[in-house]
């Protein structure tokens, strides 16, 4: 019974350990790392948009990543490819998300300070 176990055991360790990895070669149309930042940005408050209501891009049919597209002038495919080549540069991307995560949070300190009441209606005290 335990030499069953073992041959068992050892056989798992053998099929985990062999499993093949590969190498992403750098892409032929490389993204800048920081046009990456603002992509990988646009991506993060885009993602988080749909996930709050994503009734205004269904309803005129559009994605995110279309938009994405449009705006930086980049295909689909060459955007997996950045993504792929970036997710393998281990401290690059590290760099990359951490300027992400910045980004993100001064958008979004800046949509929580209170605005200054710029209302022509309202009543302001001569003095």
């Amino acid at each position: 019974m335990i030499k069953r176990l073992s041959y068992i055991f050892f056989i798992l360790i053998m099929m985990v350990s062999c499993q093949e990895t590969y190498e992403v070669s750098k892409p032929d149309q490389l993204i800048g790392k920081e046009k990456m930042i603002e992509i990988v940005t646009d991506m993060m408050i885009l993602d988080a948009a749909d996930n709050v209501s994503d009734i205004p891009l269904k309803k005129n049919n559009i994605s995110s990543y279309q938009l994405i597209s449009e705006k930086y002038g980049i295909d689909s495919i060459q955007l997996k490819q950045n993504l792929n080549y970036y997710n393998t540069q281990f401290d690059e991307n590290l760099e990359i998300y951490k300027e992400v995560k910045a980004n993100v949070e001064a958008k979004r300190s800046a949509l929580d300070e209170p605005k200054e009441d710029s209302d022509s209606t309202s009543v302001k005290t001569i003095k």
